[in-house]
């Protein structure tokens, strides 16, 4: 799917590309999009709402996630 993709690139585009660890990284990120988007069709939502619900919930937990690790480093 090249919305996945794309959305992927787009948040490794300052890191290595070449680098094994961030290709596994992104390979784990597009398994769990790809998850995401089956069981939201399952549910009979179509397949660019699926995509656009999963890259939403993503981004939201991500922000979550950057947010959490911020406020851990500053205690």
């Amino acid at each position: 799917m090249k919305e996945i993709d794309s959305y992927i690139n787009s948040l490794y585009k300052h890191m290595d590309k070449s680098s094994s660890e961030v290709q596994e990284l992104k390979q784990e990120m597009k398994s769990h999009l790809l998850q995401t988007i089956d069981e939201l069709k399952a549910d009979g939502k179509s397949e660019q709402e699926s995509i656009e619900i999963a890259i939403s919930r993503f981004g939201e937990q991500c922000q979550l996630e950057s947010e959490l690790a911020i406020g851990l480093t500053h205690e």
